[in-house]
């Protein structure tokens, strides 16, 4: 059996069912219908290439026989979705609809050729790829865009001591000791239910008072939203001010250290020289943020990366939905293929969710703020078109080779 597949998710999909299909062959078992496999993610541009040989050494029985053929003929063309639905642009969901219908049909005439002669080799070579295209085109086809928080640059200490000085000028009676050092573990171990910085300040408070028990923590994981907007009642917070006071104590903080203030971020080892090759190579990329964009154009330049202003998207640009939608919208980048890098599965969730917005291809990283049940929904692949990218899966990204190997003239 050969499998690969530069997309992760349906590369280990793929392996994981290819392997059950064929142990059942190999015993006569029958394979359960959760076992056929359909493309693992409708529009991911993905080359998979399968051999299997079967040589029976007895007679299958003839149910369990047909289910097992059925499986395999059931995988290989699955995977033929996007090549066998047309070479035309349409939804991912007209894709999928129109997709899994072809390759049932042609599932079912595959299966009946090779029930007929169960002893031959089967090859199968199939290639799925979103309207038809080639794996790893032109790189100046792909247009790239990255959250920044958790997966360009490790902020968590940077944007938890802002909070615990902003804490320190709003509630002056909090005891919040002399240094935020004694903060910044559990405000890691929290940070993956912040969308936006000011909500930074709030944890501060409830752990403050409440202390950081395990439990206090996973309950702070389990139901921010609910936590958090009762907070803000209870306080008499108004977001927007505390948006506006939480920058402020960055600008003064900047003001007086910002050696110190640029240091206590950093970024993720190889992701920004993966970026870098990504722009030499002629791909669009954009940062989407929810970051305030003075903060995120000084930290992406002391991180080396020379990004143009009119790509960077902060939280002044409104919501992350509303960017894509635009970018996806804009006439200079018509027809190319778009990938969105996120550390907040709450985010990849809201996009895919929006029809508008399915034509891009979604990627939650590994290395980001996130948990591990997170990281586990999504390994599962019962999250649909989102997939888990690793720093290795990240340097193959939409270019099927490696982006630091491109030579560019």
């Amino acid at each position: 059996l050969k499998f690969s597949c530069p997309n992760p998710r349906s590369r280990r999909t793929g392996e994981r069912h290819f392997g059950r299909t064929m142990a059942a062959f190999a015993t006569g078992a029958a394979v359960a219908p959760a076992a056929r496999l359909a493309c693992p993610n409708g529009a991911a541009r993905c080359r998979i290439e399968a051999a299997t040989a079967y040589q029976p050494r007895a007679p299958l029985p003839s149910a369990a026989g047909a289910v097992a053929v059925a499986a395999v003929a059931a995988a290989a063309v699955g995977c033929l979705m996007g090549s066998l639905a047309g070479a035309t642009r349409h939804t991912a969901t007209g894709h999928r609809r129109r997709s899994r219908h072809t390759a049932s049909r042609a599932a079912a005439a595959v299966t009946g050729a090779l029930w007929a002669a169960p002893s031959r080799q089967l090859h199968f070579a199939a290639r799925c790829a979103h309207g038809g295209a080639e794996v790893a085109a032109d790189p100046s086809s792909l247009v790239l865009c990255f959250d920044f928080d958790g997966v360009i640059g490790d902020s968590v200490d940077e944007s938890s001591e802002a909070a615990w000085r902003h804490a320190k000028e709003r509630w002056p009676e909090l005891d919040l000791g002399s240094f935020a050092e004694p903060f910044l573990a559990p405000m890691r171990k929290v940070r993956p239910v912040v969308e936006t910085g000011w909500e930074n300040t709030v944890l501060i408070r409830i752990l403050a008072e409440s202390g950081t028990e395990d439990s206090l923590i996973n309950s702070i994981l389990s139901s921010w939203e609910e936590m958090r907007n009762m907070r803000v009642q209870e306080w008499g917070l108004d977001p927007r001010e505390m948006i506006r006071e939480y920058g402020e104590v960055r600008d003064r903080w900047i003001a007086a250290d910002q050696v110190g203030w640029l240091g206590r971020n950093r970024a993720y080892d190889g992701v920004t020289d993966v970026m870098q090759a990504m722009m030499r190579g002629g791909a669009e990329v954009f940062v989407i943020t929810t970051k305030q964009k003075r903060f995120c154009a000084a930290l992406l330049k002391d991180f080396g990366l020379h990004f143009p202003e009119e790509k960077l998207f902060a939280l002044e640009d409104g919501p992350k939905t509303e960017v894509l939608l635009g970018l996806l919208q804009s006439p200079a980048l018509k027809g190319r293929t778009f990938h969105f890098i996120e550390d907040k599965l709450g985010t990849l969730k809201k996009v895919s969710a929006l029809p508008d917005l399915s034509e891009i291809k979604l990627h939650l990283v590994d290395w980001g703020y996130n948990t591990e049940g997170d990281r586990s929904s999504v390994r599962s692949g019962s999250l649909g078109d989102i997939s888990l990218i690793t720093k290795a899966d990240f340097q193959l990204l939409g270019l099927g080779r490696s982006w630091l190997d491109l030579n560019v003239a």
